[in-house]
């Protein structure tokens, strides 16, 4: 499915993007910008990451081609966060930033602004012994009319702090990029944790609200969120937003979340900041989760 080319293998017109991502970099140019060409077997999208690739977006692959003297770990990394992100959703699989886990009684997702404690909060559920569905971005299917999350890439990033928690050979795991100081975390080699195997049918979606746990009331709280209100915190938490209109993708996925809705919470969980408290904050979701 996925490779990496030595030369482009579609000409395309790069001074007429279809859609540029709102992110710039000093010049003024987009670094994420998205392409639609025309070839004799259909359209073909293609994502041009300034500085990192060109990936092209096939029915049944992606493939990179490289920019010169890119960083190999870059490359391999933007294909798992914004490639595949593309890949899935123009076949009308929606990607969500969060980490995720499986429960028994099915996927449980962590969304949180950055640096707010999506992955140290995944880290802890997976070397408690629940299998990791995904780290960053959590990919829904539909399978047996049931919305799902497969299990994703068998890895998980982590900042020093977090890693130095779980693996005390933490040092010796090298950083995601060259940009990207994180360690590198392989799941299921015997180093952390393991992959869920199963297609996990999707339950929560807790949006993590950390405090100072000296306030006068630090108890850990879980609010549900219903309705509208929570069809909107499902796409706010999407993986990718910027080209979604413009793609024509946002009816599809209005529709895929409403149904989604039905089955699967969207929940405020407050708590005290603190890897002491995370134990009593595993416990809280595990409850929440059974009593349904």
């Amino acid at each position: 499915m996925w490779r990496v080319i030595d030369r482009p293998p579609l000409r395309v017109n790069w001074s007429q993007p279809t859609v540029r991502g709102a992110a710039r970099r000093a010049d003024g140019e987009s670094w994420y910008q998205i392409y639609r060409v025309p070839t004799p077997d259909g359209v073909i999208h293609v994502e041009r990451i300034l500085e990192v690739g060109d990936y092209y977006l096939y029915p049944d692959a992606i493939h990179c081609h490289p920019a010169d003297q890119a960083d190999a770990d870059e490359v391999m990394d933007c294909f798992l966060s914004h490639a595949l992100s593309l890949w899935f959703e123009l076949r009308g699989q929606p990607a969500i930033h969060a980490g995720s886990v499986a429960l028994p009684e099915g996927a449980v997702l962590f969304s949180a602004v950055s640096g707010g404690g999506k992955s140290t909060m995944t880290a802890h559920f997976v070397a408690a012994g629940y299998p990791l569905i995904a780290d960053d971005v959590t990919i829904f299917a539909q399978q047996d009319g049931e919305i799902v999350a497969p299990a994703g890439y068998p890895q998980m990033k982590m900042t020093d702090a977090t890693a130095s928690r779980y693996i005390p050979t933490y040092e010796a795991l090298p950083p995601v990029n060259v940009h990207n100081p994180k360690r590198r975390v392989p799941i299921g080699t015997g180093i952390l944790g393991r992959m869920a195997g199963d297609h996990s049918p999707v339950k929560r979606l807790y949006l993590l609200e950390r405090f100072d746990p000296t306030e006068a009331d630090a108890a850990i709280t879980i609010t549900p969120i219903l309705g509208a209100a929570g069809l909107m915190e499902w796409l706010r938490a999407s993986m990718v937003t910027w080209f979604v209109e413009p793609l024509g993708l946002q009816k599809g996925r209005m529709d895929f979340f409403a149904k989604l809705l039905k089955t699967a919470k969207v929940c405020r969980l407050r708590y005290p900041s603190g890897l002491e408290h995370l134990d009593a904050v595993q416990a809280a979701i595990v409850a929440d989760v059974a009593n349904d």
